[in-house]
């Protein structure tokens, strides 16, 4: 092998071990899109119907502009689920922004619930919302500490 060859070979070898040493090629998550895998969790959990999974991501200091604490989401879940069972959920972007441990998002969902034993998963009814959470980063990752929710589409009826 040519002398030229042997040491470009072992020159790129030891710029890969450095790159790998000093991190070069972590493929950290930012903190975006940890924000949005704690959303998508939140999704997730609904569309299965497993409370403690859709819980999860809530904090402990949860508190929202309705006076919702995290008891209280709990049981608004519970019973969104007893009477609904699993749903379908949609989420558009989510849009994110961090800022010193706390963290905005904003996106909007679709909520369709299907009729129950249906061979084809038709519709019986659904919602359009536009959500705004609010996290905080803990040891435990991001939490949800608040939300606020309202129709993402405002129909006059005449």
């Amino acid at each position: 092998m040519n002398r030229r060859l042997t040491k470009l070979i072992a020159f790129t070898i030891v710029l890969l071990l450095v790159g790998w040493f000093l991190g070069w090629f972590d493929q950290a998550i930012s903190d975006e899109d940890q924000v949005r895998a704690a959303i998508h969790a939140v999704a997730e959990g609904a569309e299965a119907g497993r409370i403690d999974d859709t819980i999860q991501p809530f904090s402990n200091a949860y508190q929202d502009p309705e006076g919702l604490d995290r008891p209280a989401i709990y049981g608004l879940f519970w019973s969104q689920f007893i009477k609904r069972g699993p749903i379908s959920v949609w989420l558009s972007a989510i849009d994110v922004q961090v800022n010193q441990g706390h963290a905005k998002a904003n996106f909007d969902a679709a909520l369709v619930e299907g009729q129950e034993g249906a061979g084809i998963g038709w519709p019986v009814n659904g919602d359009l919302l536009t959500f705004e959470v609010e996290l905080k980063k803990g040891e435990e990752g991001w939490q949800i500490t608040s939300h606020t929710r309202r129709p993402a589409m405002e129909l006059d009826a005449q």
